[in-house]
């Protein structure tokens, strides 16, 4: 189903993250640039300080790439998942929510 295995994590990264052809480019400040297939990542984990754009975020969304806020001890407070009908664990969960039969929803309800 799900062929994205890697988990970014920028919790402590003090720098930004843009969009370059299908890769995450990750800048810390005063060092290099390292670019992250978005295809093979499952988890972005993003700290306080990591400056990126609402166009990356877009991205990460296309390529099923969950994103998760982090509070300053590195415990995620928010996730950001894409609504899509890619082929993502998430996306599948919510598609199968929205198909189940009105006396299962009345039940999960109750």
């Amino acid at each position: 189903m799900q062929s994205q295995w890697r988990v970014i994590d920028c919790t402590d990264l003090d720098g930004g993250i843009t969009y370059v052809r299908g890769n995450m480019r990750v800048k810390r400040e005063g060092q290099d640039a390292v670019d992250v297939p978005l295809a093979q990542t499952a988890v972005v984990l993003l700290g306080l300080k990591v400056r990126c754009s609402a166009a990356v975020l877009h991205e990460m969304a296309r390529y099923g790439v969950s994103v998760m806020l982090c509070d300053w001890r590195g415990v995620p407070e928010a996730a950001l998942h894409a609504w899509s009908e890619l082929p993502t664990t998430v996306t599948a969960r919510q598609l199968a929510q929205v198909d189940v039969t009105l006396p299962r929803k009345k039940n999960a309800w109750a």
